[in-house]
């Protein structure tokens, strides 16, 4: 009978997920679990709607727990990596960034303390990094077309150009506001 209601609202967590209804989802999905404590479709709907709900730490903790119950659940290995990647891109950090720091490091917090190792500021879609000495900050080059069409393209959701700038890591004895400043200011 438990396994009957578990199906039931596994399912119905699945319909929810599907029409983005993530908190209805999750909500089933969690009801199914407590039915069920082994059951891992649960715990992948559970997963599938707290990423939904952009609760990625948690969506990867529900991930995680399925492949306790089964290491070859190939979506549950999917779905894993797609949370890592998203809460490293909700940091500030672009797509190939994070797939490729989460490739290297088997955590969030290991792909993190890669990309955050020394000091960077992300700007125009490149990267500057601060060295520890006095020698200033490097900005890797471009080929000249690449670099200008970067610079100048327009994205319609930003028709001002307006950028985003993500200081991080920063430590008071490696960088103070006059270097800070000297990089900002290009």
């Amino acid at each position: 009978m438990f396994l009957m209601f578990c199906i039931f609202f596994g399912n119905r967590s699945y319909c929810y997920d599907r029409t983005n209804q993530y908190d209805r989802a999750l909500k089933d999905a969690e009801k199914a679990v407590s039915l069920k404590k082994d059951w891992l479709k649960g715990y992948l709907r559970k997963g599938r709607a707290l990423a939904g709900l952009r609760m990625f730490s948690e969506a990867e903790d529900a991930f995680t727990q399925v492949l306790k119950l089964d290491k070859n659940c190939d979506d549950a290995v999917q779905e894993l990596l797609r949370a890592r990647i998203y809460q490293i891109t909700e940091m500030g950090f672009s797509r190939s960034q994070a797939e490729e720091a989460i490739k290297r490091h088997s955590t969030v917090q290991a792909a993190l303390d890669s990309l955050l190792a020394g000091v960077g500021i992300m700007l125009w879609g490149g990267e500057v990094y601060v060295s520890d000495d006095d020698s200033g900050f490097t900005t890797p080059s471009l080929p000249k077309p690449q670099a200008q069409k970067d610079v100048t393209k327009m994205d319609p959701r930003n028709p001002e150009g307006l950028t985003a700038l993500w200081v991080g890591n920063v430590l008071p004895d490696k960088v103070d506001d006059k270097k800070l400043l000297k990089i900002i200011s290009r």
